[in-house]
């Protein structure tokens, strides 16, 4: 392996934004927590517990096992630390808060339960992959989401809002799946596909997007960690517009106390 590595989560990061990538992986400064993250994550280790003894057993655990997982880590991010509410539960109390963290937590994972852990088994769940690229001086690192047993690679996500078609096929985090995926497996994925759960009023959508990649894609995803590796090694972190979707309480952990944040 080489010496170098790029992690997704990183690249997604610098590309984002070179302030919270300074402070998150250079300063290495405690990891915070904000509400829509968490509920996100949390979300996460849920159907995680459910799939990881699924790959065995064919048979799911009860919602109630999954729900009550996926409680507990929100109830330890708010013992570990604090926790930032988004633009619309920014007046709530951290007992307020929390609550509302659990419940939009468990909304979230109970509807994944329905919609998507009892209809898809795994072959593979949280996949720590790390390989190295011919003609790149780093490997390249992540971690996927899951593999069913029609080799559909498949990627979470919670939303606020209903996702088009264009958030698959642009996403890079897929492409960096995919890259990942062809090297562990040796062969392309029947499909990439990201399962969606949809915060609406009137209650969690399910929604799926398929998609794919080329490779040319693969091409232009290495170009960019290329370009990255290069700017992290001369110190160069550009922090983002201010208009840019990441730079908001909702978005970015360090908005609170950023030196680049304007009023």
């Amino acid at each position: 392996m080489n010496t170098k590595i790029m992690r997704q989560s990183a690249l997604l990061c610098i590309e984002m934004c070179g302030e919270a990538y300074r402070r998150r992986y250079v300063e290495k400064e405690d990891y915070r927590y904000n509400y829509l993250a968490l509920c996100g994550s949390a979300s996460h280790t849920g159907r995680h517990h459910n799939f990881e003894q699924k790959i065995i057993s064919h048979t799911d655990v009860s919602v109630s096992d999954v729900t009550d997982v996926c409680r507990d880590y929100v109830i330890q991010a708010f013992s570990d630390g604090e926790v930032s509410p988004d633009k619309e539960h920014s007046g709530l109390s951290k007992p307020s808060l929390r609550s509302e963290t659990i419940d939009r937590s468990v909304r979230l994972t109970s509807a994944d339960y329905y919609h998507f852990q009892t209809q898809i088994q795994p072959i593979d769940t949280e996949i720590n992959i790390e390989v190295d690229i011919p003609g790149c001086d780093f490997s390249i690192a992540g971690v996927i989401d899951l593999v069913d047993d029609k080799y559909w690679l498949r990627d979470y996500k919670t939303k606020k809002a209903t996702p088009g078609q264009n958030v698959a096929d642009g996403s890079e985090q897929l492409t960096f799946y995919d890259l990942l995926f062809q090297a562990y497996y040796k062969r392309e994925p029947s499909m990439i596909a990201m399962d969606c759960i949809v915060d609406l009023k009137r209650g969690p959508k399910a929604i799926t997007l398929q998609t794919g990649r080329t490779a040319q894609d693969h091409q232009a995803i290495l170009l960019r960690m290329a370009a990255a590796a290069r700017a992290i090694e001369a110190g160069v972190f550009v922090p983002c517009s201010q208009d840019h979707w990441k730079c908001s309480a909702n978005y970015c952990e360090y908005y609170s106390d950023c030196k680049y944040v304007i009023g």
